[in-house]
C-alpha cells in the first residue's frame, strides 16, 4: 500500500479545507481561537488586502514556516478544530486514515506509518516517504506543518507520552538553515463527544528554541537569497534532539490538558463549563482550575447544564431526525470517548447524503417545506450554541 506526499510547501487542496471547515462547523459550531500568535491565513503569500497568492514561496512581511506542535485529545476531529487556527498547514497523519480512497477524500497529509499499522494492514514502511525528512521538506519551501507528538489521541486527564518527531524536524531543519516558528496549540472540548458542545484552540506563544550555536540565524547566510537544500545533511544530533524535546514539551504542557488524576480532571471540566455558560471563557477558566488542582485545591464540580434548551433545539432539528439518529447510532459503535465524534461525522455525513435528495423532493411537491424544514434545522442547530445553555 502506497502513499503520495502533498508536494513540499503546498496548502492542503481547496477541497480538504472546505470539507473539515463545514464538518467541523456542523458537529460543534465554529471554535474559538485564543492567545496572542495571529491564526495562519490559508494562502497567505501576498501583500496584506490583496488577493491571496497560491505560490508558496516565503516573502517579505516577515513571515516564517510555522510547526505548529498540537495536543491531541479527540482524535480525527482534531483535525476540524486545528485546520480553523491553521488553514494552510499540512499535518503529519497516521496511515490508517490515508489507507482507502474513500477515507483520503476526508483526509490528506503527509503519512506516518507506526508499527501497529503495519502489522495490521499488511503495509510496507519502505513504500512511505519518511515524515521526518518529508517535513523538513515541506517547512523549507515556505509550508506550515501540524504535529501531534502523542502521535495517538486519548480523552484522558493528562497527555499521552510526547515522541521526538517534531524535535527531528526542527533539528534537521537547524542543521540547514531553515527558520522555522513553533507555536504550540492546546484543544480544549466541554465534551468531545457530544454534538455542539464547545471546542477551543489556544494558540500559546512561539517556543524559543535552546540555543547551542548552530540555530538556524547562525547557520543563515545575510540576504533573502539564501536557500536551504531540502533533505541535505546527515541525522540531527540525538543530544541536540533531546534538548529540543524537552523544551517542545515543557511550551506544550503549559497550554494543555494537564490535570493531577482523573476525579480533578473531571471537577475542572464541569466547574470550567458552568464558568462558560456564566460568560467566562472556558479554556481561561480550565487553565486556572487545572494550575488550583495541580497546587492540590481542585474546584468543586460545577453545576450542568439545562437540559430542556437542548431537548428544544433537537425537536426543531425534526426535519433532519434521520441523519442525527443515524450519527448517534454509528457513535455507539467507537470503542473510545475520543472517536464517538469521528464516527458520528461519519455516519451522519452519509445520511445527510441520502436524506437531502427526499428533502429536495419533499421540496418541489410542497414548495414551503424545503424552506420551512431548513429554517427549523438551523433554528435547532443556533439554539444548541447559545452559550449560556452548552454543554
Amino acid at each position: 500500500m502506497a502513499f503520495s506526499t502533498p508536494k513540499p510547501g503546498s496548502a492542503p487542496s481547496a477541497w480538504h479545507r472546505g470539507l473539515v471547515t463545514t464538518l467541523g462547523t456542523v458537529a460543534f459550531g465554529r471554535p474559538r481561537i485564543l492567545g496572542e500568535v495571529r491564526p495562519a491565513r490559508a494562502l497567505r503569500r501576498g501583500p496584506r488586502g490583496s488577493r491571496r497568492s497560491r505560490s508558496t514561496r516565503p516573502t517579505d512581511d516577515g513571515h516564517r514556516p510555522r510547526l505548529y506542535l498540537a495536543s491531541h485529545r479527540n482524535g480525527a476531529i482534531d483535525g476540524c478544530a486545528l485546520a480553523s487556527a491553521a488553514p494552510g498547514a499540512q499535518f503529519l497523519v497516521s496511515a490508517q486514515l490515508l489507507r482507502h480512497p474513500l477515507l483520503r477524500l476526508l483526509f490528506t497529509g503527509i503519512p506516518v506509518v507506526r508499527p501497529k499499522d503495519v502489522e495490521r494492514y499488511g503495509m510496507d514502511p519502505a513504500e512511505v516517504a519518511d515524515p521526518v525528512t518529508a517535513g523538513v521538506r515541506h517547512l523549507a519551501a515556505g509550508g506550515d506543518l501540524v504535529v501531534l507528538p502523542e502521535g495517538t489521541s486519548e480523552w484522558s486527564h493528562a497527555p499521552q507520552p510526547y515522541r521526538k518527531g517534531a524535535a527531528r524536524i526542527l533539528a534537521a531543519c537547524r542543521a540547514q538553515g531553515v527558520d522555522v516558528e513553533v507555536v504550540p496549540v492546546g484543544l480544549f472540548y466541554s465534551a468531545p463527544d457530544r454534538y455542539r458542545s464547545r471546542v477551543e484552540v489556544l494558540l500559546g506563544d512561539p517556543v524559543p528554541l535552546p540555543d547551542d550555536g548552530t540555530s538556524a540565524s547562525d547557520a543563515a547566510s545575510p540576504g533573502p537569497s539564501r536557500a536551504p537544500v531540502p533533505g541535505a545533511g546527515g541525522a540531527p544530533d540525538p543530544a541536540e534532539v533531546d534538548r529540543i524535546h524537552q523544551v517542545l514539551s515543557t511550551a506544550l504542557d503549559e497550554v494543555s490538558v494537564d490535570c493531577p488524576d482523573d476525579q480533578s480532571f473531571h471537577a475542572v471540566l464541569t466547574a470550567a463549563g458552568a464558568d462558560a455558560r456564566a460568560a467566562e471563557g472556558f479554556t481561561e477558566s480550565f487553565l486556572h482550575h487545572q494550575r488550583q488542582a495541580r497546587a492540590g485545591r481542585p474546584p468543586l464540580p460545577g453545576a450542568p447544564a439545562p437540559r430542556w434548551p437542548r431537548l428544544l433545539g433537537l425537536t426543531l432539528q425534526a426535519p433532519i431526525a434521520p441523519v442525527l439518529l443515524t450519527a448517534w447510532a454509528v457513535g455507539k459503535k467507537a470503542d473510545a470517548v475520543n472517536t464517538v465524534s469521528f464516527f458520528r461525522v461519519l455516519g451522519g455525513t452519509a445520511a445527510a447524503l441520502l436524506w437531502a435528495p427526499v428533502l429536495a423532493g419533499l421540496t418541489v411537491a410542497k414548495p414551503a417545506a424545503g424552506p420551512a424544514a431548513l429554517a427549523s434545522s438551523a433554528a435547532g442547530w443556533a439554539l444548541l450554541g447559545v452559550n449560556r445553555w452548552r454543554l
